[in-house]
């Protein structure tokens, strides 16, 4: 597909400033740590669930 769209001059190749790069990167590593958040959250939830079964079987 960006093959196709650079044979026909349709891809914009230019590589942006530093400070657009840098904003973007920004960007992309907030959205990364929100994820994480999630997903800490989430096996977050499971340890506590885990950890109140084995407490309720006398294992911990």
């Amino acid at each position: 597909m960006y093959c196709q769209s650079f044979a026909y001059g349709r891809l914009d190749v230019t590589i942006p400033d530093p400070i657009t790069r840098l904003k973007e990167r920004y960007d992309d590593l907030k959205d990364l740590i929100t994820d994480l958040r999630v997903d800490i959250n989430y096996l977050q939830g499971l340890c506590d669930d885990y950890e109140r079964i084995l407490k309720e079987h006398g294992l911990l």
